[in-house]
């Protein structure tokens, strides 16, 4: 209670909020850079994740199971997500809540590696 009381709360949110937002662009932006002919992002305005559809029909499933023996940590969004018409959505799920701006990137090159 004291914490909040004494504004420390609010002091770091503040700051967390800039330090999310940092990841959010670095993540955002490798994925423009170089996966923009096969992935792309849906915008959000919370979270501590990214999704990104596929832009064409793939199979991402290989490249999932790929990333994830390089320590890659992405999800396959037909785990989570059907369209309107309730077939499994193709994409990838990205988690940046744990990874520092530099985790990010090397995450990002890796899956590069089992993509192209």
């Amino acid at each position: 209670a004291a914490f909040i009381a004494e504004r420390h709360h609010a002091r770091r949110v503040r700051r967390m909020r800039s330090v999310y937002a940092s990841r959010r662009r670095v993540l955002l932006d490798g994925l423009r850079r170089d996966f923009s002919e096969w992935l792309r992002p849906v915008p959000a305005a919370a979270g501590f994740h990214l999704t990104a559809l596929a832009e064409r029909s793939l199979d991402i499933e290989a490249p999932v199971e790929r990333a994830e023996k390089r320590d890659v940590g992405i999800s396959s969004l037909r785990r989570f997500a059907c369209d309107a018409r309730g077939r499994k959505q193709q994409g990838l799920a990205f988690g940046y809540g744990a990874l520092d701006e530099r985790g990010i990137a090397e995450g990002l090159s890796r899956l590069r590696k089992v993509v192209l």
